[in-house]
């Protein structure tokens, strides 16, 4: 597997599996099932703070409402707008979490997730170091983006990954306090 490298890399494999997933879902169902099917499946990744849950949720109701009006669907990727994402400082992010620890331990499970992941993928540091920034930076510049399906404590959440994700691509081990809060996270969940 060849892990993306820059964040327009991820929104355009976000909306090829979408448009996969609609071809599948038309394959085996009828139109309205299958629009039904998509619908379902969007709706229950929009709660999800990872970005690219983010844009395959977009994508999947794009493809939905394409095969009710009887469109091929995603012949044209649904329109995002993506901001040139300042990712916080650590003092920024400090901040911010000490106001809603919950967006902010979703943060913290999902670094460990998306990082996890990655490494699971792929084995030298440095295509690992470029495709953690490239989700940081797709996290950065999609959470204030208007089409996401994103709830306020899901955009804080990414809002909040993004310094997390850099300092992990970084190279450098995380803060022991970090380790300490994932861990109470984990305990947690």
């Amino acid at each position: 597997m060849v892990l993306p490298q820059h964040s327009g890399d991820l929104v355009a494999a976000a909306f090829m599996k979408a448009r996969w997933m609609c071809r599948d879902a038309l394959s085996r169902k009828s139109r309205m099932s299958a629009a039904e099917l998509l619908l379902g499946h969007a709706a229950e990744i929009a709660g999800s703070a990872d970005g690219r849950d983010q844009l395959l949720s977009l994508g999947l109701s794009a493809g939905a409402a394409d095969i009710v009006a009887g469109r091929p669907p995603l012949d044209a990727p649904p329109s995002v707008t993506l901001t040139r994402g300042r990712i916080l400082s650590s003092g920024e992010a400090r901040r911010f979490a000490e106001s809603n620890r919950a967006a902010h331990d979703a943060a913290v499970r999902l670094t460990i997730e998306i990082a996890g992941d990655a490494a699971r993928f792929e084995s030298d540091p440095g295509t690992l170091r470029r495709s953690l920034r490239a989700v940081a930076a797709l996290q950065a510049a999609l959470w204030p983006a208007p089409e996401i399906p994103a709830g306020g404590e899901t955009r804080m959440a990414m809002m909040l990954s993004a310094p997390l994700l850099l300092e992990k691509a970084g190279g450098h081990r995380l803060s022991a306090k970090f380790n300490a809060l994932a861990a109470r996270v984990s305990r947690q969940s």
